[in-house]
């Protein structure tokens, strides 16, 4: 379980959970990995989510480097995720648990540059 000493007093039994309805796969690919012919990687974080379920602040826990880490931050403040909830079943401020957020350009760079590979 995750806690959080939040600004109320209260603290969180339950941490936020991310809701089934955001599309990651919407999610902007990074120009200077496309410039670097980074073709997929993962960002490690988490998202401090209020008591209304919208995204406050984001930690980045891994960050690949390539401009990966501030497309999945921008990627989570548009997501909407379930409250947290106090022992009360209150919703409250708190941080998610930790999650990833995978980018994959497909097909990759080399596949797309050489006309003799396909991929069925």
């Amino acid at each position: 379980m995750a806690a959080c000493a939040c600004a109320s007093g209260r603290h969180a039994v339950k941490a936020p959970m991310l809701t089934n309805a955001f599309n990651w796969e919407s999610c902007a690919f990074p120009r200077e990995a496309d410039n670097a012919g980074v073709d997929q990687a993962s960002v490690e974080m988490r998202v401090m989510v209020g008591e209304n379920g919208r995204a406050l602040d984001t930690e980045v826990l891994r960050d690949p480097g390539f401009g990966f880490a501030e497309a999945a931050r921008v990627c989570a403040m548009k997501a909407s995720y379930s409250p947290g909830r106090d022992e009360h079943g209150a919703p409250t401020r708190a941080m998610t648990k930790r999650f990833r957020v995978r980018f994959e350009r497909w097909p990759p760079e080399a596949e797309r540059a050489s006309p003799t590979r396909h991929r069925n």
